[in-house]
């Protein structure tokens, strides 16, 4: 074989030494250390040259029908892909022709109703100036026609009311100058309008708030956002304004989706979510207990985690991977002492309907790895009441994060994380066993997932989210890829929930589903988006 000093193994960036006649591949020493490879034949680079001339002669001759790995057949398959590229590109080109005409459309509509918005207004206040100037007609009309010797006594006192009513609404009218006013919106080529005016009555201010601007703004969430108050209040005209808003929002509120909680850019990353309604969640952000309070994140900074979970009265049982135990937080804001982990390495908390279950780890030695040893069931109360033994299993790797799935046999997903070299993997273990079997680990199924693309999915897999929905989908985050993606019962890919063509995630990580919404942490912001189970 030539010198092969300057070439380096691509995951490790060291010399090849070895060849594996398994993956028919180079590999350099530190390949070894991982489970690629495990069981499999080796030789040296030099005594494979037979072997290796035997692949590129391979490579470059055309095999007829059994030719799925040629140079013959890849140029084929690149040029179906540029084809797929160009057809594409005219899909997507007459895409943006035909959002451009609707948005034209849609301008055009909106200047319409910009214009007759405006003419209502000016109209309102035009007819209401011209009866407050009849009436004020009227009144110097009887003044200058009063008898002081017929004229009764409750006609003068009549007559004195009115006149100080009108002379209050013209010296209101007057003192304000207020007019509607048009404000652009910078997204397109129109705005809203928009005026703060007064109740001609009653002298009440009837405005409305940025908040709720922008909340309209977003309902329309393209090109024209019209923002008309009135000047007068009519309590029939409100209730059809208002019954027309919701009957043409109605059908514009998943543009709302997704909704966005943003934090300071100080604060770390979110690490993991529980909802606890519509509007709050427990997180962890660096590694300490936050709360999220009507979507906005609270500073208080409760205690050290590593994992967690609610509990029904809603305490939290805690858990810190280098503290022996494991504590639980109070309603009244106390840490308290929840369970001793003795000389285990406590990882990943998992809750299910009368438990706490507690995974536990230990470094072997023998085989330089992490691996799964119990899995400890506790009560509310702390109190241990089963042990499920997982070494015979040979899981490895820290679970991070655990989820239990309750149904005919008890099921736990855990997602687990794992070193190749520098790179940090994941691993998600889909882990059954029948409910009658209490301790053994004879009936026990142990499925897997370690990504779906690419031709070598397990190298660029990193997940830092699990959660399931109702139906027990197991539903799960791709960090690499950006995406959100469901499993099948197999646990393989079955349907994307948040793919990268639709929303550009820039980091997905903790996720979780409450209700109907689908919680993700997403770099210095939480992503919550409708979710249809």
């Amino acid at each position: 074989m030539a010198d092969n000093s300057n070439i380096k193994c691509s995951f490790h960036n060291q010399d090849y030494k070895l060849y594996c006649k398994d993956c028919k591949d180079c590999i350099c020493m530190e390949c070894l250390d991982e489970d690629l490879h495990h069981m499999h034949s080796f030789c040296k680079l030099k005594d494979a040259r037979i072997d290796i001339l035997k692949e590129l002669q391979t490579f470059i001759a055309d095999n007829g029908e059994t030719k799925s790995e040629t140079a013959d057949y890849f140029s084929e398959a690149l040029k179906r892909k540029m084809e797929e590229f160009k057809d594409a590109e005219l899909l997507i080109k007459n895409q943006v022709i035909d959002g451009a005409e609707e948005m034209i459309q849609h301008i055009k509509a909106s200047k319409d109703e910009l214009l007759s918005s405006l003419e209502q207004q000016f109209y309102k206040r035009y007819k209401h100036n011209k009866s407050v100037q009849d009436s004020l007609k009227t009144i110097y009309s009887c003044v200058n026609n009063v008898d002081p010797d017929t004229i009764k006594d409750d006609q003068v006192v009549n007559l004195h009311v009115e006149m100080r009513r009108c002379v209050s609404t013209c010296k209101h009218i007057l003192s304000k100058d207020e007019k509607p006013t048009f404000i652009q919106n910078p997204n397109c080529t129109l705005g809203y309008l928009t005026t703060i005016s007064d109740d001609i009555t009653n002298a009440e201010t009837i405005s409305k708030s940025d908040d709720e601007i922008d909340k309209n703004k977003k309902l329309h969430n393209s090109s024209v956002t019209v923002v008309v108050q009135t000047d007068y209040n009519n309590s029939v005209l409100a209730k059809e304004r208002e019954a027309n808003q919701e009957e043409s929002s109605s059908d514009e509120l998943q543009d709302d989706y997704p909704i966005t909680i943003s934090f300071d850019n100080n604060e770390g990353e979110i690490d993991k979510i529980i909802p606890i309604s519509d509007q709050d969640a427990w997180v962890i952000i660096s590694r300490k207990l936050r709360k999220i309070k009507n979507r906005m994140l609270e500073s208080t900074q409760y205690t050290s985690a590593d994992d967690f979970v609610v509990l029904k009265d809603g305490s939290v049982v805690l858990l810190c991977t280098n503290d022996k135990f494991i504590k639980k937080l109070l309603l009244d804001g106390r840490v308290v002492p929840f369970a001793f982990m003795d000389s285990y390495y406590p990882y990943g908390l998992c809750l299910t309907e009368n438990s706490v279950f507690i995974n536990l780890c230990y470094y072997n030695s023998k085989d330089f790895r992490i691996m799964f040893s119990k899995m400890n069931s506790f009560g509310f109360d702390g109190i241990i009441s089963t042990t499920w033994d997982l070494e015979t299993l040979n899981l490895s790797g820290l679970p991070e994060s655990v989820l239990h799935i309750d149904g005919e046999e008890t099921v736990f997903c855990i997602l687990s994380k794992y070193y190749s070299g520098n790179e940090g993997l994941s691993i998600i273990y889909l882990v059954k066993r029948n409910k009658k079997d209490t301790d053994s680990t004879g009936s026990v199924d142990v499925k897997y997932f370690q990504g779906s693309f690419g031709m070598s999915p397990s190298i660029k897999f990193k997940c830092n989210g699990i959660c399931s929905d109702k139906n027990n989908t197991i539903v799960v985050s791709d960090t690499i890829y950006r995406c959100v993606y469901a499993l099948d019962e197999n646990m393989k890919f079955k349907k994307f929930v948040v793919s990268s063509s639709d929303y550009n995630l820039e980091s997905p990580g903790a996720i979780a589903i409450y209700n109907e919404n689908l919680w993700v942490a997403d770099g210095k912001k939480i992503l919550i988006f409708k979710y249809d189970a």
